[in-house]
């Protein structure tokens, strides 16, 4: 081994929780850095860094990444779908399967690259989560978060790394200010720029450490161009190893299989630069790498790749593991788990764990259903930096009263502009085209391929229309939107892994230095099913937060226009009804059967007309969380349903932890990027424990 590729920590990703996992660990260790001259701590990033070689330096250099106005060019048009993406891409987009009820559209799934993860593609915006969101979170996780969110805010601040959006209304031709609505202020957008410029989590939370306390970085070694593909565990040595691991939480003595290193793959030449030199850099020509860690690995790489790793690593429930064809960790020990658990050892529990762990079974996202207006022209230096004015968060009571606790519905009611109009208006129209069509009888693969090129002719086309000096400005000028997001929904996705169909893909990288029969994360096309809408509470849900939009709209915009849904929408969808129900007594005059079942019959409270409008242009919010999920407060000890302890190790696995999003054990009802770093901060504790136990037994 390489003894320049061994490390104490390896952090993999870049992320909001890994910048605010850093910053806590070098925060803590501040003063003591003549006794931790050893500590060696490595971050993995797939993304390139762009902006340079230094690794100071952690801003994007992604044209699409400077500007906030651009965000939604970052996340939808600075990459193609898969993994044939430009190196310096700050997105991979991933797309879902075909959403049942969502009429069988197909939707993006970006996710970030490069040094700030997913806070280089959205829309910046830094809010503070309540108190009751972290309600179901176990043990002192609640008083923790709430301080941990005030710290990185108060780190903001003093960075100057905060703007506001203007509060002015100017949608109806006057200027003032937005009124309170259903006894909910008006809460001002913050996002994270200066000068509406973007600035992502690391340039604001890792970047001033390196500059104020230069002793620091000789500790961190940042890899950027490396993508994690496995997690190296080791199974035979389970007694020596787990009986002298430093990473038992709590102190535990059970007997459990360690995490002892990543292989990756190296997708660019990538620098390993120490940090006692700006200029020092190590290039290396190898394809295959394996970094070896001496405490323990954290997964930050979200709620998409942190699943991911897991499952190809063998670490997952046992059918979503024989499905995507890998074999599971403990499989060539398996034993009989019929019998009581009380005559079980340690090591044979910890096997019965494994196999049940919902490795990437519990995918949320908040849903955005969006009310579209013709303005008067408005002010362009009162616009938005990233479309958002601001929102009302409200709550009301949803379903019947014999469950109050369970039923209530959390809402934004968002006030945007067309600040970015030319950018989401040719894409969500061109989406139209993208969902699985029952009349086309093609395989899948090719189906798919078929419409991604067909709705990127669509949208390049409107792009470059809207983008001309006759429409630009009018556009942005002239549209409002009120947003309608449900930030609780009961609906639950999932994250899975299957063998790619190509059978060469591997092929055309060398992993000629280890066996390439071992599942690596390249091999396998990563399936996500986010299930929007699977839970008809939602529905009902999202009508409650429309009605709600209603009054809104009659108070903020009533010498506005509709122009989406609009009554032009009203007449199609009804028009669409009747075509679908002479198509349906067709099919049983001639073929004995009427279809599908329609999912808007399963709604009573909702008219039929806002299920055909939620089932067209309800959009994800893009804040991936539950796939890795925690403990949660309320849980039995003897229930599986969890995959990390409230340590956030993974169960059943020694010096193994994931700290981002996909722990979450329950709705967070803010975007999610300030809530993951301060996770990362909160869990710099038990990290930096850890390395104070290293320190004592490498001095005896």
């Amino acid at each position: 081994m390489d003894p320049r590729l061994e490390y104490d920590l390896i952090i993999i990703g870049a992320g909001p929780s890994a910048a605010g996992l850093l910053h806590g660990i070098l925060t803590r260790i501040k003063g003591k850095a003549d006794k931790i001259n050893d500590v060696r701590i490595a971050v993995v990033e797939r993304g390139e860094n762009v902006a340079g070689e230094t690794p100071q330096c952690f801003q994007h250099g992604h044209a699409s990444t400077i500007h906030l106005r651009d965000w939604f060019t970052a996340a939808h048009y600075s990459s193609f779908s898969g993994t044939k993406h430009p190196i310096s891409s700050p997105t991979t987009l991933h797309t879902s399967t075909p959403q049942r009820h969502l009429h069988s559209r197909i939707l993006d799934v970006p996710t970030g690259r490069g040094w700030g993860g997913s806070t280089n593609i959205h829309a910046g915006l830094l809010v503070t989560p309540s108190p009751k969101d972290f309600q179901s979170w176990p043990g002192t996780w609640k008083d923790r978060m709430i301080h941990a969110v005030h710290h990185v805010t108060s780190i903001f601040e003093t960075e100057g790394a905060i703007s506001k959006s203007p509060v002015e209304h100017v949608c109806s031709g006057k200027t003032s200010i937005v009124p309170d609505f259903e006894g909910a202020a008006f809460e001002q957008a913050i996002t994270t720029s200066l000068q509406w410029k973007r600035i992502n989590y690391f340039a604001a939370l890792v970047q001033p450490l390196f500059r104020d306390f230069p002793e620091f970085r000789h500790l961190v070694t940042f890899l950027s161009g490396m993508e994690a593909q496995r997690i190296l565990i080791d199974t035979e040595n389970i007694e020596n190893t787990t009986e002298n691991s430093l990473s038992s939480c709590k102190g535990e003595k059970s007997r459990k299989p360690r995490a002892w290193g990543v292989e990756c793959l190296v997708v660019s030449d990538f620098s390993a630069a120490n940090n006692n030199a700006h200029r020092s850099t190590e290039r290396h020509k190898r394809r295959h790498v394996i970094l070896k860690s001496t405490c323990e690995i954290i997964l930050c790489a979200g709620a998409i790749g942190s699943p991911s790793l897991l499952l190809v690593s063998g670490i997952g429930h046992t059918d979503d593991l024989k499905a995507a064809g890998i074999i599971p960790l403990f499989q060539h020990e398996r034993e009989s788990f019929d019998r009581d658990e009380r005559t079980m050892t340690k090591l044979q529990l910890a096997k019965k764990i494994h196999y049940n762990l919902p490795v990437g079974r519990k995918l949320r996202d908040h849903v955005l259903l969006p009310r579209i207006f013709l303005t008067r022209k408005q002010t362009e230096a009162k616009m938005s930096s990233n479309s958002i004015r601001g929102w009302w968060t409200i709550k009301r009571h949803v379903g019947s009263d014999d469950d109050v606790s369970d039923n209530y519905a959390k809402f934004q009611l968002q006030l945007a502009d067309g600040a970015s109009i030319d950018k989401m208006m040719p894409h969500f129209a061109a989406a139209v085209i993208r969902r699985r069509w029952g009349f086309l009888n093609l395989r899948w693969g090719l189906h798919r391929a078929m419409l991604d090129h067909v709705f990127r002719i669509v949208r390049g086309t409107m792009h470059c229309v809207l983008n001309s000096r006759l429409f630009r400005s009018w556009f942005r000028l002239h549209f409002a939107f009120i947003n309608v997001c449900l930030m609780n929904p009961k609906s639950v996705g999932k994250v899975s892994i299957l063998p790619h169909r190509n059978e060469d893909e591997e092929s055309r990288y060398d992993f000629s230095s280890s066996n390439s029969s071992v599942p690596r994360l390249r091999g396998f096309e990563v399936v996500i099913d986010p299930g929007y809408l699977s839970n008809p509470w939602d529905m009902i849900a999202l009508w409650k937060g429309w009605e709600m939009s209603t009054a809104l709209k009659n108070s903020q915009y009533e010498e506005c226009t509709e122009v989406l849904p609009g009554f032009l929408f009203v007449v199609a969808f009804k028009i669409a009804s009747i075509l679908s129900l002479v198509l349906n007594w067709t099919r049983l005059f001639f073929f004995g059967n009427t279809g599908k079942p329609n999912f808007q019959s399963t709604v009573s409270s909702a008219p039929a007309w806002f299920c055909g409008y939620v089932a067209e242009f309800a959009n994800p919010y893009y804040h991936w969380f539950g796939t890795c999920v925690m403990r949660p407060k309320k849980t039995n000890q003897n229930d599986d349903d969890f995959v990390v302890d409230e340590f956030l190790c993974v169960r059943g696995v020694s010096a193994l932890r994931v700290c981002d999003s996909s722990v979450f054990p329950g709705c967070v009802s803010v975007p999610t990027a300030l809530t993951c770093a301060a996770l990362g901060s909160a869990s710099s504790e038990f990290i930096v424990s850890l390395l104070n136990k290293k320190l004592l037994k490498d001095q005896l």
